[in-house]
């Protein structure tokens, strides 16, 4: 998607720093959802984790040509995009054996 879209910023740059979004990649990150009555704090929390979400798997997108972007364009978390692209690019996990 990055090819064709000049709205939005450019992807971070990778330089060895800030490598807080990966464990959002790896692990995946789906916010439970609020309880009944929240307090401020969890309010505040579960809002920073669905932002972290988005964050993550907007920068996977936008890093992304248009032809291996439509391929993960239905899917609503960052992890499950990854999972998608790692399978595409690089096999299952038996596939990878099997190369070895």
């Amino acid at each position: 998607m990055a090819s064709s879209s000049g709205s939005f910023p450019p992807s971070p740059m990778f330089a060895g720093e800030h490598y807080d979004l990966w464990k959002i990649v790896k692990n995946g990150s789906n916010p439970a959802p609020l309880p009944d009555n929240p307090t401020a704090m969890q309010i505040r929390f579960h809002i920073d984790e669905v932002v972290e979400e988005g964050r993550a798997l907007v920068i996977i997108q936008t890093a992304l040509h248009d032809n291996v972007f439509i391929k993960i364009v239905s899917l609503e978390t960052t992890k499950e995009a990854w999972d998608k692209l790692n399978e595409k690019f690089q096999g299952s996990e038996r596939t990878r054996r099997i190369r070895c």
